[in-house]
């Protein structure tokens, strides 16, 4: 019923089709993407090609999308996970983390990071309940809006 596969840049026309408004394209992938989505340019925006992009299947249909990207220091960072509208609420974005996060920890990180909006709730209290946990970032450093979480090792 429920099964994860590598994403490919075709995938990516269903998932921007759940990606209704400025908003929601800001809750999915900050500020760097820009609404509306250009499918031709988002491949590139989003690292796609550098990235460990994993697809949810539920009943062999795309329901959930998240990405493993890998920074400099040894840093594996969670990225741009989306659910589905018409599948939020079954518990899919937790799988899907989980999932990210083996693959991530599979690659025996130094730090596994994440960045979340401060105002999307539903998904840090999901991020805090598998081990993330929020760290102080200088003002300076700060995204307008972002909250940056680390996986806890503990």
């Amino acid at each position: 019923m429920i099964s994860f596969r590598q994403a490919v840049v075709s995938d990516l026309e269903c998932i921007v089709s759940w990606v209704k408004s400025a908003e929601e394209c800001r809750l999915w992938a900050g500020a760097g993407l820009t609404y509306p989505i250009d499918l031709e340019k988002l491949p590139a925006d989003i690292a796609f090609e550098i990235s460990d992009s994993r697809i949810l299947l539920f009943k062999g249909l795309i329901a959930a999308f998240g990405q493993v990207v890998p920074k400099p220091g040894g840093i594996s960072h969670l990225a741009r996970i989306i659910v589905a509208p018409t599948h939020r609420g079954k518990r899919l974005g937790r799988l899907l983390t989980r999932h990210l996060l083996d693959r991530a920890l599979a690659q025996n990180p130094y730090i596994i990071s994440l960045n979340v909006e401060k105002d999307n709730l539903i998904a840090i209290r999901l991020y805090e309940s598998i081990g993330f946990r929020g760290v102080f970032i200088p003002a300076f450093d700060r995204l307008k809006n972002n909250f940056y979480m680390e996986y806890s090792f503990i």
